[in-house]
């Protein structure tokens, strides 16, 4: 962190910073706790964002997506389709730069 936390105080100067994934974060306040809060957070937003579109290709003939709440996807499946979803889901969501991150399926309901 404290590797990261001076290379955002350097890079804040210019009132810009970067995520990992390069998008740049305009900056109004240097504070340290700042500068990593903005970097994280738009950093998973971006994360959240490759994984949804991953997921809505893998899956582009078996399900509609609906909405996006924050981080979650909610989207319609027939339940033909659930059980290639759920092995998708458990394998997690790999960046290979990154690492694998967990994925969790809720079902709320059905149409019967």
């Amino acid at each position: 962190i404290a590797t990261l936390s001076r290379a955002l105080v350097k890079e804040a100067e210019s009132g810009m910073i970067s995520n990992c994934f390069g998008r740049p974060i305009e900056v109004d306040d240097s504070r340290n706790t700042v500068l990593i809060n903005n970097f994280l957070q738009s950093s998973a937003a971006d994360i959240a964002l490759a994984g949804f579109l991953d997921f809505c290709e893998t899956f582009s003939e078996s399900i509609r997506p609906l909405f996006i709440i924050h981080d979650a996807l909610v989207f319609e499946a027939a339940p033909e389709n659930l059980a290639p979803i759920t092995e998708y889901v458990n394998k997690g969501f790999n960046i290979k730069s990154m690492g694998n991150f967990p994925l969790k399926i809720t079902e709320f309901g059905s149409h019967e």
